[in-house]
């Protein structure tokens, strides 16, 4: 008996070997390389709009998960996307504080869009925006 308990030990050391390395294991972590966002991972709607060139001056900010006017700020939460447009709860900020909300834009089923409509939140009737020319 105190044979064989001497064999498992003599074993159980051998296994484990003694502290020391045996490369079963990395020694260092090992970076991930994650791919970078391109332009045409971009939702469609990011860019610059106004209701008409002329109010291009003071155009609506759209970003992949904000939305900056000169009357509100809103940070997007998850994007629901569908092949009318985008879905998304939000939290805008105005003069009478911050409020959750739900912003909807519906865009043509295109890469490129230069035209969308924009409802919810700040927006009490639905807006139709043009594309700004960028700076």
């Amino acid at each position: 008996m105190k044979c064989a308990f001497a064999v498992s030990l003599v074993l159980l050391i051998a296994l484990c070997g003694c502290g020391r390395r045996n490369g079963l294991y990395a020694d260092r972590s090992v970076p991930l390389i994650a791919p970078t966002a391109s332009a045409e991972d971009a939702p469609r709607f990011v860019g610059l709009w106004a209701p008409s060139a002329a109010q291009c001056v003071h155009p609506l900010v759209l970003k992949a998960h904000s939305l900056s006017s000169s009357t509100a700020d809103c940070d997007f939460g998850k994007v629901q996307t569908s092949p009318a447009g985008y879905a998304f709860d939000a939290v805008c900020h105005t003069a009478s504080g911050p409020t959750p909300t739900r912003l909807i834009i519906t865009a043509p089923n295109k890469t490129q869009i230069s035209l969308l409509t924009i409802s919810g939140g700040p927006f009490r009737d639905a807006a139709a925006l043009q594309r700004c020319e960028g700076p």
